[in-house]
């Protein structure tokens, strides 16, 4: 991954998804921890990404059929082309 400068963002250089900071959707933060899962996810390709920042596994939420990773306390992944969706999701008032 590589930093972009945009938000503290950073991308992954195949062009598989992004991750952000906290930071950048700190308005909302509260919303998108509360989404996780008390059931098991769907199977899933590969095993649980580890955050950018501590390198634990990150939990999954879900919003409206949208999958994401996050680290409670670090930040949120983001597959490509699911920023708008999310912030559609998790930004509007």
């Amino acid at each position: 991954m590589q930093s972009d400068g945009e938000l503290g963002r950073m991308v992954c250089l195949a062009g598989c998804g992004e991750w952000y900071p906290r930071s950048a959707f700190e308005r909302a933060w509260s919303q998108i921890t509360s989404h996780t899962s008390v059931v098991e996810p769907p199977p899933w390709p590969w095993l649980p990404a580890p955050c950018a920042v501590c390198r634990q596994a990150m939990l999954v939420g879900y919003k409206q059929e949208l999958r994401y990773d996050f680290c409670a306390t670090h930040g949120v992944w983001l597959d490509a082309g699911e920023v708008d969706r999310f912030t559609e999701l998790f930004e509007s008032r």
